[in-house]
């Protein structure tokens, strides 16, 4: 059985797979703006917008409605 071959340096420093789940910012739970916000200084690569309960899903529906600008690579919804 053959051993998977690592990746060059060069290769791992070219990947940025960090991003961040919104659903620990709890003292911004509902202020998506600000989330968002905080996400990004995580980083600007990765982000989940996480609604954790039903009544946070409203507000992130119409967040998103309002076509916000949200420069980060990838992004993920859970709700």
């Amino acid at each position: 059985m053959s051993m998977p071959t690592l990746a060059a340096p060069d290769a791992l420093l070219a990947h940025h797979p960090l991003g961040v789940s919104t659903g620990f910012m709890s003292e911004s739970r509902g202020n998506w703006p600000q989330q968002v916000a905080q996400a990004w200084d995580v980083s600007p690569f990765a982000v989940e917008l996480s609604a954790l309960s039903e009544g946070e899903l409203d507000g992130l529906a119409r967040y998103l409605e309002g076509n916000p600008r949200l420069p980060f690579r990838y992004l993920s919804i859970h709700g």
